[in-house]
């Protein structure tokens, strides 16, 4: 049956073995020092795909269909994966990566018969779900009922945090994807800028960046948060120039007109790695207060580029950021960063106002920063003496390095205009 597999392998981007079997290592340790038999891994399609996180860390495999991984102390690692109609005559990921072999329909019927067929039914199973300050959780109440339900004598934990901290700190092949991803973000910004202009619809706007994309060969991960509309006085109209909009009344079909604002947050995944984006575009030439903004957005990005260090904490980095918007009386959203990678808004996240809950790291130890992490960062500040809804958005994705925060997009930090 191999022989017959089409293989898809050299249109798509690769992790290597050798990556394979250092996560596998590195988990396996961990289960063994906690005396865990089998973890089940949790994987659905919440929060723009980003629920197969964990399951793509140990599989490679990122499938919209969601998945569950079967990963054992010992012996091969199985998926349950994807509609039996999607499955026949085999599983299309088994052309399109060489880590796992053995991946099936899913069912939790078949997954619980798996785990007795291993006479795993009486062990500690570590049960591992997704979720983060943004998506929640994506392990549901029924599918957990008939877990436990299918295996009464078993032991379950949760080890979520056992494979999330795994994922924190990256490899040389995760850099390498996340350079590819950060490549393919920067045309996206110079596509963004191009098209940008009076009489092009906002929805026109929003395809020529998903075009981009898509040819440079990310994959067609449709996160785009924008907003756009006139930046000056007009009658009665409720604008929300402080934060992009999410679907569906993102993007519409109004025309850009001269005096408009274009704010974005937007992902790119290459391989399944994300680079994060923030950028803003003016139609015609803006007011001098909105260039002040963004002359202070990118002053608060330099500062924590600066900043971006092994052993600076996590609220020495979030006072950097905010320091040069604190000084000039700005106001904002969000302003500050969060883990990227497979995931987004991962641990450590800190972007919104202290007391806003646990998007501002309310009650978040001290931790330390470690080299070779990635975070996304979010400048979203306006003047709240100037316009209540009117700002400008700036962001890039850092990698932690001993000199800096590296830019890995390297979006442009002058101000677009286009007239």
């Amino acid at each position: 049956m191999k022989d017959e597999i089409m293989d898809l392998k050299p249109y798509l981007p690769q992790l290597s073995l050798a990556e394979r079997d250092r996560r596998w290592r590195a988990a396996r340790e961990q289960m063994a020092a906690k005396g865990i038999d089998c973890l089940v891994v949790w994987g659905n399609t919440i929060s723009q795909g980003l629920a197969m996180t964990n399951v793509r860390y140990l599989t490679q495999v990122g499938s919209w269909h969601g998945g569950i991984a079967l990963f054992a102390l010992e012996n091969e690692v199985t998926l349950f994966n994807a509609p039996r109609h999607m499955s026949l005559p085999y599983n299309g990921y088994l052309a399109a990566q060489d880590w796992v072999r053995d991946i099936r329909p899913y069912s939790m019927k078949a997954i619980i018969e798996e785990i007795k067929g291993r006479g795993l039914e009486r062990g500690k199973i570590g049960v591992v779900s997704y979720g983060n300050v943004v998506a929640g959780n994506n392990l549901t109440y029924h599918d957990y009922l008939a877990l436990q339900a299918g295996l009464p004598q078993a032991t379950f934990t949760d080890e979520s945090d056992m494979i999330e901290e795994l994922r924190r700190t990256k490899s040389p092949e995760e850099i390498a994807m996340l350079e590819k991803s950060g490549a393919i973000a920067r045309k996206v910004v110079e596509t963004m800028i191009r098209t940008a202009a009076p009489g092009v619809r906002e929805n026109e706007l929003y395809a020529a960046m998903i075009h981009t994309q898509v040819v440079e060969g990310a994959e067609p991960n449709i996160f785009i948060l924008m907003s756009s509309g006139p930046i000056g006085e007009n009658g009665a109209l409720r604008r929300r120039l402080l934060h992009g909009n999410d679907q569906p009344i993102c993007p519409n079909r109004r025309p850009l007109e001269k005096g408009d604002l274009v704010i974005c947050e937007f992902h790119v995944s290459f391989g399944g790695y994300l680079s994060a984006v923030e950028f803003t575009v003016a139609v015609g030439e803006p007011p001098r207060e909105l260039r002040d903004l963004h002359a202070a957005a990118v002053e608060c990005l330099q500062a924590g580029v600066e900043k971006c260090r092994p052993g600076t904490t996590v609220h020495e980095l979030a006072a950097a950021f905010r320091e040069p918007a604190k000084r000039r009386g700005l106001d904002y959203i969000e302003l500050g960063f969060h883990n990227h990678g497979l995931s987004s808004a991962d641990f450590p996240t800190i972007v919104y106002k202290p007391g806003w809950g646990r998007m501002a790291g309310d009650g978040m130890p001290d931790f330390a920063l470690e080299e070779h992490m990635v975070l996304g960062t979010n400048i979203d500040i306006h003047n709240p003496h100037w316009r209540a809804d009117v700002g400008v958005m700036l962001g890039d994705t850092l990698q932690v390095t001993s000199s800096g925060g590296r830019r890995l997009v390297g979006i442009p930090l002058e101000l677009p205009v286009k007239h």
